[in-house]
């Protein structure tokens, strides 16, 4: 497990010989840390060599093969120590490392052996030269190949062979489980052989011929490409074989178990054929360089392209290209050189996050850069140990990814750089001091005063001061140890069984032993004047090492304690040697925290799940499993807490200098672990990619609480300490920092470490000792909910800033009574004001939003408001806070009566701005354009136009119109009354202007009522009799009867009064009927009297009107 960040330092490879020789051929053996380099003369290809190195790019002094001719080809044994090198004059030699013997076959091949391949099982040797000459050879233990063939072919010249493998199924059975094996018959299924000698390959001449040899040794003829081969890849995975031509033609076939070849396609590439370096990466996907900036991909299954472009990821050198690449599988890391010296990784990402929502490039992250300073030919990966070799012309150069050791002490930090150098801070003076040591550091332990490494084979001490630069070395010694401690002028190495106590000279002075029953050391620390030590066998022991003679302190078995205790990694004890912490490696690779009391023997296993009510089993040796005293809230804010802790991986832990109760530790999310135990593959830094620090607390009854969980900046390569108030870290180099966009939070550009004030603390950095004590209580007791306890402790503290952060903290907390407090301390009387309003807010998580948005916790605050679903409030937040396509959003998908208030805020906001077109279209979307637009544009009538002119809304054109009508303007004012269908307006402007026959057109076409009525009154004031008649048409049109019966009698329209009186209402009928008092009129009235007749009130004013004529009439007749 990676505690820090892993950094790629290179070291170049010892030359063992003398002259100038150019790099033909590096190999790595897969499971050895073993380099084969192939030279040869720089002047002439007469002269070949190859050279083995270790890991560490040591020559081996006894492995040196030197020949005539050039070397061909050369590959390492799939497990043994052997290796086969193929020459241009057709010898084949094999050379075990074990036993340290070369052998010798040269009574076959007559030409320049351009392949080896060995098979699966390495009992089986194929070569091929380019004479075409195909031979298959048995392969003895020590690695000499028997002087008669198996087989030979003669066929076309050979220039590439693959092993046809095939890979078994995802889903293959447990053993035993006979039902599954039935059903699925995976055995059948499994390789085409099982056997050792398996030999099954296909094979591609320089002509273009794909030969398949079969595992009876014959070689049959399978396919033509048309073209000379350029790459020939094949993936047992997809069971795919791909031919690549000169001509950049792809073909990809796909393959039975009989080696039968169909093609599926066939496509051109792009890139230069002669220079381009093709390999297999993720699944079915291929990279190329051709001397260019780019590295070319191509997804065969989802027939997609793209390409990584060096450019966007370093400050690349003018004409700078890619000229070598090789992929890792396990982990997924793609490598690339260039010409310009630099040595560029990515790594695959989307498998992690998923390849259908992401983009060709998004699948990559880019990892890191070296440089090695020359142009890079080749690149290629080998070992378990994630080693790179790179060829630079005439050098090698390997790259190792190591951790970067780093120990934090008394306020003086160690970071390691570089794979010989180290760089000292001291935090409290600001001193910085590089070392460069003559060891390969493997691990590094600082104090005050004094600086320790070591390789694992030797130790070096140094001596600095705090004040000054000035180093020197305090002594050095050579043995082995696997870990070094200091405390004052003792030197502590850790052996196999003991720790050994030491001058710095190396001295022994005594052993601290442990038993062949206890196991061996496997961590050791010391904090203080304590030593702890653990064994691979769980035991855990504990040492007061500040007398002459130490004291053993505390003993215990971890593995009599804890039911199959897990791998022991990593102790650590607090600053009082009370409390131990111990990582556990389990099963499936996480690593699991568990707390020791020395004082009591109490061990307690961590577990997120149970850390507010732990299940009986989870303390053991009767530690108290309840936390006191935990208000409601705290519980509420613990357990949010302890879900986000479940999804996180324990990295590493560190306890604070000062106080023995604090406990960080670094994790990163399980599914990122789970990925990594599965196939091997590194983690993401940042907090981007989930790393985080977890903050406990664990207490005297051995109860462990969180009290926050911090993400960690991309721009920190790691995770160096605590010591309060800062946390520690890493710095990434300056480069990639500048990529990322970011700053670290240092300016002192030769300093390595940067310190992040701890949450609680901001405004305490230069506070003394008793503040930061206080400080620290009060941290506690809020964490565990105990408020009142806590503000006992910081009732001392005047600091504005301090007061801020802890009402910050209420928010996490849920206390708004003490948040109260705290406003008030700090003097801000609105935030108080707010705050205090904010009770007649039902939801609690609604108030809190409130709290956190007078503090400036503006993230907090739209949490806040998402979890109480108060997106009325959230709007408002938004609103205020400029977020406008936000909480436009939220009211579209959540709040739509707030909707279009919304839009005509966010119209004032954009008016306010000058931004007019976006101000124009949400007062539409608001519904309040009629008003707010021409009120807006008033100032500006060409605009006004405009928009008048563009829109289609009747209310603006009829405004139009009023306005145009008021400035005089009647006939423009006319054609917006019309487009709008104002044809009251319209009549009325025509009226006025004694149109009155176009008025009366308008009135008689439209069908307006109020039209009408107007032109009827304007005929029956001024009008003569014939316009008397239209008057009484246009009131019957606009249905006023009553003003037209009292113009037609008025006037004596008596054969209209008729009709009117029909038409209108019955007080009206009763009114005309008293008009028939005239002899002409007496049918209507009988008329009318019939259809009034209905009512005793009519039938009175009916007599009343009829008497008085009736006995008139009786006197005439």
């Amino acid at each position: 497990q990676i505690a820090r960040m892993a950094v790629y330092f290179s070291q170049a490879v010892q030359q063992s010989f003398i002259g100038s020789k150019s790099l033909v051929l590096l190999d790595w053996h897969r499971s050895y840390g073993l380099l084969a380099v192939a030279f040869k003369d720089e002047h002439s290809d007469a002269d070949g060599l190859v050279n083995f190195y270790s890991d560490e790019g040591e020559a081996l002094k006894s492995a040196s093969i030197h020949r005539s001719v050039m070397t061909e080809s050369l590959q390492w044994h799939p497990d043994k120590k052997i290796i086969a090198i193929g020459w241009q004059s057709g010898e084949i030699t094999t050379y075990s490392d074990t036993d340290h013997e070369i052998f010798e076959q040269s009574s076959i091949h007559r030409a320049a052996v351009g392949f080896l391949q060995w098979n699966k099982a390495g009992s089986r040797l194929i070569s091929g030269d380019k004479s075409g000459l195909l031979v298959v050879w048995r392969v003895e233990p020590r690695g000499q190949l028997h002087p008669i063939p198996l087989h030979q072919h003669r066929i076309q010249p050979l220039m590439h062979c693959v092993l046809h493998t095939t890979t078994l199924p995802s889903d293959r059975p447990r053993p035993g489980d006979i039902s599954v094996l039935e059903a699925y018959s995976w055995q059948r299924k499994s390789e085409p052989n099982p056997d050792t000698n398996f030999i099954c390959c296909f094979c591609a001449s320089s002509e273009g011929v794909v030969y398949y040899l079969n595992n009876s040794g014959e070689c049959l003829e399978r396919f033509r490409v048309g073209g000379q081969v350029h790459s020939f890849l094949f993936s047992a995975e997809k069971q795919l074989l791909v031919v690549i031509t000169t001509d950049m033609n792809l073909i990809q076939f796909a393959s039975n178990m009989d080696g039968q070849l169909s093609q599926t396609s066939k496509v051109k590439l792009s890139g230069r054929n002669k220079s381009s370096q093709i390999r297999w990466t993720e699944g079915a996907q291929l990279a190329s360089c051709s001397n260019e900036n780019t590295i070319r991909l191509w997804d065969l299954e989802n027939t997609e392209n793209y390409a990584l472009n060096i450019h966007q990821y370093i400050q690349a050198i003018p004409n700078e290209a890619v000229t070598c690449i090789d992929y890792e599988p396990k982990r997924g890391i793609l490598a690339a050189g260039t010409n310009g010296g630099n040595v560029l990784m990515w790594q695959w990402v989307g498998t992690n996050v998923g390849e259908s929502q992401m983009g060709g490039t998004d699948k990559w992250e880019f990892k890191t850069f070296t440089s090695v300073g020359t142009p890079v030919d080749q690149v290629k990966w080998g070992t378990d140990k994630q080693l790179l070799g790179v060829s630079c012309g005439g050098t090698v150069q390997i790259l190792s990814e190591q951790v970067m050791n780093t120990h934090l002490n008394d306020e003086v930090s160690a970071v390691q750089v570089s794979p010989t150098e180290m760089v000292v801070e001291c935090h409290k003076t600001g001193m910085i001091h590089s070392l460069r040591t003559d060891v390969n550091i493997k691990g590094t332990f600082v104090t005050k005063e004094y600086l320790a490494v070591w390789s694992g084979k030797k130790v070096a001490v140094y001596s600095f001061s705090q004040d000054k630069p000035q180093t020197r070395v305090a002594g050095t010694f050579a043995t082995e140890t696997s870990n070094v401690a200091v405390y004052e002028q003792n030197l502590y190495t850790a052996s196999k069984t003991q720790v050994e106590v030491r001058t710095f000279q190396g001295t022994l002075k005594q052993s601290l032993v442990f038993t062949e029953q206890e196991g061996n050391l496997e961590s050791m620390t010391v904090v203080g004047q304590y030593l702890v030590a653990g064994t691979t066998a769980g035991v855990v022991k504990a040492w007061d090492i500040s007398r002459r003679e130490p004291k053993a302190t505390g003993s215990i078995n971890l593995a009599g304690i804890l039911p199959k205790c897990p791998r022991l990694t990593s102790v650590k004890c607090n600053c009082n040697g009370s409390k131990v912490s111990i990582l556990l490696q389990k099963d499936n690779g996480c690593l699991q925290l568990t707390i020791w009391d020395v004082e009591s023997d109490a061990v307690r296993v961590f577990s997120p799940a149970s850390l507010t009510s732990p299940p009986e089993g989870d303390t053991i040796n009767g530690a108290t499993a309840t936390l006191p005293d935990v208000t409601e809230s705290a519980l509420v804010e613990q357990k949010r807490l302890c879900v986000e802790l479940e999804r996180l991986c324990i990295l590493s832990h560190h306890w604070d200098a000062s106080d023995p109760q604090l406990l960080v530790c670094l994790t990163r999310p399980d599914n990122q672990e789970r990925r990594q135990s599965e196939d091997g593959r590194g983690m993401k830094q940042g907090s981007e990619h989930g790393h985080a620090l977890a903050v406990l607390f664990v207490t005297q009854y051995m109860n462990v609480v969180v009290n926050s969980i911090v993400p960690m900046e991309t721009f920190y390569s790691g995770f160096i300490g605590i010591s309060i108030p800062y946390l520690y870290f890493g710095r990434k180099p300056r480069s990639l920092v500048a990529m990322e966009n970011v700053a670290a939070n240092s300016s002192d550009p030769a300093s390595v470490v940067a310190r992040q004030t701890v949450r609680d603390f901001v405004g305490l950095e230069q506070g003394d000792a008793r503040a930061l004590q206080a400080m620290l209580s009060f941290s506690f007791n809020s964490t565990v909910g105990n408020m009142d306890e806590a503000f006992k402790a910081i009732k001392l503290i005047k600091s504005h800033t301090v007061w801020e952060n802890m009402a910050k903290m209420c928010v996490k907390t849920q206390r708004l009574d003490v948040a109260a407090t705290c406003l008030g301390n700090m003097g801000n009387a609105r935030a108080a004001k707010v705050v205090r309003e904010s009770r007649s807010i039902p939801e609690m998580e609604a108030r809190l939003a409130v709290l956190a948005v007078q503090l400036g916790m503006l993230v907090d605050a739209e949490q806040l408001y998402l979890k109480s679903k108060r997106y009325d409030l959230l709007s408002q937040f938004y609103q205020a806070s400029g977020q406008w396509q936000k909480a436009l959003e939220i009211c579209e998908l959540n709040d739509r009566l707030h909707l279009k208030t919304a839009y005509h805020c966010y119209g004032r906001y954009s008016e306010a701005l000058g931004a007019i077109p976006a101000a124009i279209n949400s007062y539409e979307q608001a519904g309040t354009h009629r008003f707010e637009v021409p009120r807006m544009l008033l100032d500006d009538p060409v605009e006004l136009e405009n928009y008048v002119m563009k829109s289609k809304d009747k209310s603006i054109r009829k405004w139009w119109a009023e306005y145009l009508e008021s400035m005089g303007d009647f006939d423009m004012a006319l054609q917006f009354y019309e487009t709008a269908k104002d044809y009251l307006s319209m009549v009325r402007i025509l009226c006025f202007s004694d149109n009155l026959q176009r008025a009366i057109s308008v009135a008689e076409e439209s069908g307006c009522k109020a039209a009408a009525y107007h032109l009827a009154r304007k005929l029956s004031i001024d009008g003569d009799k014939q316009d008397i008649a239209k008057a009484i048409h246009f009131y019957i049109k606009a249905q006023c009867y009553g003003p037209a019966i009292q113009l037609a009698k008025e006037h004596s329209f008596d054969d209209h009064l008729m009709n009117l009186a029909l038409l209108s209402s019955q007080e009206n009928m009763v009114d005309a009927a008293k008009q028939g008092r005239y002899p002409r009129l007496w049918s209507c009235a009988l008329n009318i009297s019939s259809m009034t007749f209905s009512s005793s009130w009519q039938k009175t004013s009916l007599s009343t009107a009829i008497q008085p004529w009736w006995g008139a009439w009786l006197g005439s007749w």
